[in-house]
C-alpha cells in the first residue's frame, strides 16, 4: 500500500507541474514587420565608417531623439493585423518609431526600441521591441559600388494579443561618402519558443508511475 502511496505522489507531482499556464499565446514563429526609415551617419562620413546612426524624425536629423519609420510590409501571421497602405510617409510622421543608435556600443537592453502604432476602424494594434544586443557590420565604399552597413540585434517584441516573443532586429543601409538622409530598410522577425518545461516534469512523473506499478503488484502477492 506504501509503495502505492508513492506511486500515486509522484503522478501528482508530475501533474502539479501543470498548474502554471503551459500555453502562451506567442507570436507564430517567422512573423515579420518590415519598416523603412532615413538615418544620418554619426562619427563617421558615410554609414560604412559610421560609429553611430541618427534616425530621422519626419524626415529632419534630429539626433537622440526616435526617428520616424513607415511600415512596408507585413506579410506573414501576426503582424498582417497591421496595414501597410495606411501608413504615412515617415517625412510627414509616419506610423511608428526607432530609437538612435548614436553609438553602435550603446548601453543594453533599450525598451522600446521600435514602436508601431495603427487604429483600424475601432481596433489599436501596437507593437514594441526591447533589443537585448546588437552588432554592426560595414563594407566600405569601393570606386561606384556604395558602402554598406548592417545592424542585427535580438530582443523581445511586445505585439497587441499575445505574449512577449522573442525576435531578431536587421537594418541594412547603403551610402557613399558625404551622403546624409540615406534610406534603410529594416524588419522584425518573431523566433520560435521553445517547448514548456511542464511536459518534462509530467513525463517525469508518469514514468515514476510506471516504475513502481509493479513492485506494488509483487508486495500484494507476496502478501
Amino acid at each position: 500500500m506504501r509503495l502505492q502511496n508513492l506511486a500515486v505522489i509522484a503522478c501528482l507531482v508530475g501533474l502539479g507541474g501543470l498548474a502554471a499556464p503551459a500555453w502562451a499565446a506567442y507570436i507564430p514563429a517567422g512573423s515579420d514587420i518590415d519598416f523603412v526609415g532615413a538615418l544620418d551617419p554619426v562619427g563617421g562620413t558615410s554609414v560604412a565608417t559610421a560609429t553611430g546612426v541618427d534616425i530621422r524624425t519626419d524626415g529632419n536629423a534630429s539626433p537622440g531623439t526616435p526617428g520616424t519609420i513607415t511600415i512596408s510590409d507585413t506579410s506573414s501571421d501576426a503582424f498582417t493585423a497591421f496595414d501597410a497602405s495606411a501608413c504615412p510617409s515617415f517625412t510627414t510622421g509616419g506610423c511608428g518609431t526607432l530609437d538612435d543608435l548614436l553609438s553602435f556600443q550603446v548601453s543594453l537592453p533599450i525598451a522600446d526600441f521600435m514602436q508601431v502604432s495603427q487604429t483600424i476602424g475601432d481596433t489599436t494594434v501596437t507593437s514594441d521591441f526591447t533589443l537585448a544586443s546588437l552588432s554592426a557590420s560595414q563594407i566600405p565604399q569601393s570606386g561606384d559600388t556604395l558602402g554598406v552597413l548592417v545592424l542585427s540585434g535580438t530582443g523581445t517584441v511586445d505585439l497587441t494579443g499575445y505574449d512577449p516573443t522573442p525576435a531578431i532586429f536587421t537594418l541594412t543601409a547603403q551610402g557613399g561618402d558625404g551622403d546624409v538622409n540615406t534610406s534603410f530598410s529594416a524588419s522584425i522577425v518573431a523566433q520560435a519558443v521553445p517547448e514548456p518545461t511542464s511536459l518534462l516534469v509530467l513525463s517525469a512523473g508518469l514514468a515514476g508511475l510506471v516504475i513502481l506499478r509493479p513492485r506494488a503488484s509483487a508486495f500484494r502477492l507476496k502478501a
